[in-house]
């Protein structure tokens, strides 16, 4: 779900963003590539600059390791 007015992403929203699996997700997070703003429960809150950011760096490793997914 993506906030209306402020550049902020919940943990729901990252299937529409930035195509990877919960436990991707969940990856990225322990390992520090992503932090989250806020996290209340089992609902996160991410900066959606950095959600970009990190959708840019994945989309070229997958263009360099996943050739043929194009």
């Amino acid at each position: 779900m993506l906030l209306t007015n402020s550049e902020e992403r919940l943990e729901s929203d990252r299937d529409s963003c930035l195509e990877i699996t919960r436990q991707r997700l969940s990856t990225l997070v322990t390992s520090g590539k992503l932090k989250p703003v806020k996290k209340v429960g089992t609902v996160a809150l991410f900066l959606r600059g950095h959600v970009q950011a990190l959708k840019k760096e994945l989309e070229a490793g997958r263009k360099k390791y996943r050739p043929y997914d194009e």
